[in-house]
């Protein structure tokens, strides 16, 4: 578990570039250095899947 914001940016590209099933990363937010989604590679694989299966599911 990764709960240091160096430690997350640290890594991020690693998260980025893994082109296998979604890895199992837990980034905590911390007062000091709040989540911010747009640095969230897995969400955006995540909204792109469900959008495409709703592009999919509307064409039937």
């Amino acid at each position: 578990m990764a709960s240091e914001f160096q430690v997350a940016n640290m890594i991020r590209f690693l998260v980025d570039s893994y082109n296998k099933p979604v890895p199992a990363i837990l980034e905590i937010p911390s007062k000091d250095h709040p989540y911010d989604p747009a640095h969230d590679s897995v969400l955006s694989r995540v909204k792109y899947l469900f959008s495409a299966e709703s592009v999919a599911s509307g064409r039937r």
